[in-house]
């Protein structure tokens, strides 16, 4: 369907799409991979927080495995860090940014 009535009149929301630049495109898909990294590192991290909250129970008893999960919480909580300020570390805040990005009248 064209964006055009029979008239040759613009007609609004059926702004004919053109395709996004290349810089444009590798941007997104940046995004879109680090959501699904974050995603799936909150998944890891809700599985050991929950295991760390079970020893803290009954820290006397499980002061081994308490050792053991909260230091392999370390690298999880450290990507976590990471991948939640990727964006912001980057300038992405409304200098480049994508549609994913804060809105327009922040910063």
């Amino acid at each position: 369907m064209s964006a055009q009535d029979h008239d040759g009149i613009l007609l609004p929301g059926l702004a004919e799409r053109r395709p996004a630049p290349r810089a444009e495109r590798r941007a997104d898909a940046g995004v879109a991979a680090n959501a699904r990294l974050t995603a799936s590192n909150a998944v890891v991290l809700l599985v050991l927080l929950a295991a760390e909250g079970v020893t803290i129970l009954r820290v006397r008893a499980l002061l081994t495995p308490h050792v053991f999960i909260g230091m392999v919480l370390i690298p999880p909580v450290l990507l976590k860090v990471a991948s939640t300020g990727w964006r912001p570390g980057t300038g992405c805040g409304g200098h480049g940014g994508t549609s994913l990005g804060p809105p327009r009248g922040s910063g």
